[in-house]
């Protein structure tokens, strides 16, 4: 949020005022900048593991039904329609 903004909603009359209580220390940033980073890279890897896992589902099920034969023909089909046209 902009510090005007800030001092408007704060109720100060002087912008000076306003960034004594804005000052943020290099410290301080760093740590917060680590801990947003943290969150996404939990939140990243969370989503590649429930992607993973919804693949491994999808080919046990296949790989269940169908033989590596039937799997593989679909892309025989389409490389041989390919070099066809």
């Amino acid at each position: 949020m902009p510090i005007k903004s800030v001092n408007r909603v704060l109720g100060h009359t002087n912008i000076v005022t306003t960034q004594i209580y804005a000052k943020i220390t290099t410290q301080k940033l760093n740590n917060d900048l680590t801990m947003f980073d943290n969150k996404l890279n939990k939140v990243f890897n969370d989503v590649l593991y429930i992607r993973f896992c919804e693949y491994s589902k999808t080919r046990e099920n296949l790989s269940g039904r169908l033989s590596d034969t039937q799997l593989a023909r679909p892309k025989i089909k389409n490389i041989v329609a390919k070099s066809k046209s």
